[in-house]
């Protein structure tokens, strides 16, 4: 590989993280639906055909982010934690810090997870899944379901404490 095609190469990377970072940073401000994808390169500073070059859709864009984001904090919290041979209980302490240290450290992860859910879940955005998304995806909700971190309820929680105590 030459060196302009090495440089090219950076470059475009460098932009898909600028507007991964922008959206990042304006969904989570707002909500999902308030932003639009030229509100996202006018952030950025880029044009309108740079962002739909590297994310075709809104959707796929938000679908970007929120692996993005969650690979970033989730994944390197959990290779950090050396949870491997603990017990059942030791694992659900360990999510449970890790939810509580995203809250203290890491609001705007959880507002844009939140808002990750409400985009995703309207009846509207579901049934755009005639495109093919990110990883061969044809379906929001099936992107949905494979990207979104669980978080349990207050009810499961509860319940999943009575059989360790």
């Amino acid at each position: 590989m030459g060196t302009n095609q090495k440089l090219s190469t950076l470059r475009q990377e460098a932009t898909r993280q600028l507007i991964l970072e922008t959206g990042f940073q304006l969904f989570s401000e707002n909500t999902i639906e308030a932003i639009t994808m030229a509100d996202v390169a006018n952030a950025a500073g880029v044009g309108v055909a740079t962002v739909y070059r590297y994310f075709n859709t809104k959707q796929t864009l938000v679908l970007a982010i929120n692996t993005w984001i969650w690979e970033k904090n989730i994944q390197e919290a959990i290779r950090s934690g050396g949870i491997r041979n603990a017990t059942a209980a030791e694992i659900f302490e360990y999510y449970l810090d890790v939810f509580l240290s995203l809250y203290h450290n890491h609001r705007n992860v959880l507002r844009f997870n939140q808002f990750f859910n409400v985009y995703f879940g309207k009846e509207g955005v579901g049934s755009a899944g005639r495109t093919l998304l990110p990883g061969g995806l044809r379906s929001c909700s099936a992107a949905r379901r494979r990207i979104t971190v669980c978080v349990p309820t207050f009810r499961q929680r509860r319940s999943c404490l009575r059989r360790f105590i």
